[in-house]
């Protein structure tokens, strides 16, 4: 499969990523990589950061202004999910962007509601309502980083990937083909559960549930989808969770 597409790029005005991501040299590595779609995703984690974020989208707008990129790029956000009924962005600010990936799971923030008892199946259940939260918002383009949860460490995560009741999982997908809400896939997290994500592309395609592909670049190294620390390409690993063209969602 050839991955034609980033949603999740981060500039260095995301407290978390590297001075060498700016806006020109961002644009200059994806026309290197031959992309079609770019969209760069600073983080929103609170909000109380909304006044701040909006002269980062400011910014950006205006250095993107200043060049003429190969591929469409457009200007969004991460914006995390502070419990299942609260967003770090609001709906306002939300209308003034191109597109808005919510982070369902950044629980390594103290802002971030955690289930009590943090134990996998608690997790799992808990990040189904944060999801069913953000199909609810109206604004949310796409979930990132979705159902593995990195920063809880390998084994919670994977434990928590196989504690998911089938049941609650259709009504998340449901709910996000309702709500035009897609699903990122991130090569670096398939390698992980392979044939978890495989059964979950089948599943969404019962509903309509599209996908997003994203790198979470925070360095220019992240970009371009190279090949992973243990030489897997990352487009062989899309095929291999049966991921196709038509299962992405593109801008309107």
């Amino acid at each position: 499969m050839e991955l034609s597409q980033d949603w999740h790029i981060h500039t260095f005005r995301s407290n978390c990523a590297k001075p060498d991501s700016t806006v020109p040299a961002i644009v200059a590595k994806i026309d290197e990589a031959g992309l079609r779609l770019a969209g760069l995703a600073d983080h929103i984690d609170s909000r109380q950061q909304q006044g701040w974020f909006e002269t980062v989208v400011t910014a950006n707008r205006k250095d993107l202004a200043s060049l003429q990129p190969g591929c469409r790029v457009l200007i969004g956000a991460e914006a995390t999910m502070l419990d299942p009924g609260r967003c770090a962005l609001d709906a306002d600010l939300a209308a003034e962007l191109d597109f808005v990936l919510v982070a369902c799971n950044h629980y390594h923030l103290d802002a971030v509601e955690n289930p009590a008892s943090r134990s996998p199946r608690a997790y799992a259940d808990h990040y189904v309502d944060m999801v069913l939260g953000a199909a609810e918002s109206g604004f949310a383009t796409s979930v990132s980083h979705p159902f593995y949860h990195a920063k809880l460490g390998p084994g919670l995560a994977l434990e928590t990937l196989q504690s998911y009741d089938a049941g609650r999982l259709t009504e998340a997908l449901r709910a996000a083909a309702q709500a035009g809400m897609a699903f990122e896939i991130n090569p670096r997290y398939l390698v992980h559960a392979r044939q978890w994500y495989r059964g979950l592309v089948e599943e969404a395609r019962r509903y309509g549930t599209k996908f997003t592909l994203g790198s979470d670049a925070h360095t220019l190294s992240d970009l371009g989808y190279g090949p992973l620390p243990d030489g897997v390409d990352c487009g062989a690993l899309c095929d291999e969770i049966g991921l196709t063209e038509a299962d992405l969602r593109w801008p309107e």
